[in-house]
């Protein structure tokens, strides 16, 4: 029987394999129910939104050389303004599995940040775009796994220097209202295996100030990188 009561999974958002490792990482594990770092606006605003920005993006897409539509930027910018690769792999999962499956993180906040989807499918900013190196995607989730799987096994808090990243209200405020709705679905598990999925950011241990996984510590997480 699985101990670990609670197991905090970071995912790299956007990863071209991300999908085939969510699903592996569940069938592995077949926690009791998941939660994901994804808000009731996040859902509402993809569905409702993301067949006009793909035709938006057609359309700006129509107005240059053909061979744009095969950059790696514009299949950055399809993955951005579709449905997020973890949102679909839970969703299908738990409801093959028959567990419970819910979105805790914050509507306000996902509301400022999904604003700018409008300009990213842009024709100005496909110029500007496509006059930069082509991203390698794949390269750069395996970059950002290897960096946090050397962040997260570090056994003390990181100082300002191991992540220099100022802190955001917002984050914090996120993070927050992240630990409450997950506490209070781990204690409806009744001691089960939950499961967070999240940005794998959110599952370090900051010196001086909070992060998810320093307010669910007393749970004694594990923490592991998708």
């Amino acid at each position: 029987m699985n101990s670990v009561r609670l197991t905090l999974a970071g995912v790299v958002h956007q990863d071209p394999s991300g999908p085939d490792r969510l699903w592996k990482f569940l069938e592995d594990r077949r926690p009791a129910g998941v939660t994901l770092e994804m808000s009731m606006y996040s859902l509402r605003f993809r569905r409702e939104n993301r067949e006009r920005l793909a035709a938006a993006l057609d359309a700006s897409l129509a107005r240059l050389d053909e061979k744009a539509a095969e950059s790696g930027h514009v299949r950055a910018i399809r993955r951005a303004i579709g449905m997020p690769y973890e949102y679909e792999v839970l969703e299908q999962w738990t409801r093959r599995r028959e567990v419970s499956f819910e979105l805790v993180d914050v509507s306000h906040v996902a509301r400022e940040l999904l604003a700018h989807l409008d300009e990213l499918v842009s024709y100005e900013n496909l110029v500007k775009l496509l006059a930069t190196p082509e991203p390698d995607s794949a390269e750069e989730a395996e970059r950002q796994r290897r960096v946090a799987t050397k962040l997260i096994g570090r056994a003390k808090p990181l100082t300002p220097k191991d992540w220099p990243v100022p802190a955001d209200p917002a984050a914090d405020e996120r993070e927050a209202a992240m630990e409450r709705r997950i506490r209070r679905h781990i204690e409806r598990a009744d001691g089960q295996h939950w499961i967070h999925v999240g940005g794998w950011e959110h599952l370090l241990w900051l010196e001086g100030r909070p992060s998810l996984f320093s307010r669910l510590k007393n749970l004694a997480p594990q923490r592991m990188v998708v």
